[in-house]
């Protein structure tokens, strides 16, 4: 990440897709000072493992483990994740949301590309394993262009020697 990036806010699941989004954050760790770690409603926020702590907390011992040099700081919401994930994006630099695949059960609603539109920082989401995409980097933007997410892309795409595909927003003809 190049040290652009100091404060990072990522999304907690009791159906794990956050794992590869902690791992995603791990391998662009440089110049991360702040993880912020947003769990939502209790009642989704179930036991992550054998002793029965709530995924956000174990995130967050994970997110520790991961980044040693950065503070991380458990952030809680009721309702909408979302709007949780939104809000509490809004003074970070970048928001990171992990994401299935195969399935629309996660609590980001199955629908990552809804929380990116909506937030005022770039939004990376990344899918879940076992099987990485070995595909392009995409990248989805509207006027005015933000610079941060342009960088974050071209990044990715030079280090994974791959295609940037820019997706833009418009009009359907008639």
């Amino acid at each position: 990440m190049d040290g652009r990036w100091t404060t990072v806010t990522l999304a907690a699941d009791a159906a794990r897709p956050h794992d590869e989004a902690l791992r995603w954050i791990a391998a662009h760790a440089e110049g991360i000072e702040r993880i912020r770690v947003i769990g939502v409603d209790p009642a989704l926020d179930g036991p992550a493992g054998p002793d029965g702590r709530p995924a956000v907390e174990a995130l967050a011992d994970a997110a520790r483990a991961a980044v040693p040099g950065a503070e991380v700081e458990v952030r809680r919401h009721a309702g909408s994740f979302a709007n949780a994930l939104v809000a509490e994006s809004d003074d970070s630099d970048l928001l990171v949301v992990g994401t299935w695949r195969s399935r629309r059960g996660s609590t980001a609603g199955g629908d990552p590309a809804r929380i990116a539109a909506r937030a005022a920082v770039p939004t990376v989401v990344v899918p879940d394993a076992p099987h990485p995409i070995d595909g392009d980097v995409v990248l989805a933007v509207e006027e005015p262009l933000d610079e941060q997410a342009v960088r974050v892309a071209v990044d990715e795409a030079t280090r994974r020697n791959r295609r940037l595909t820019v997706l833009r927003r418009g009009r359907c003809p008639s």
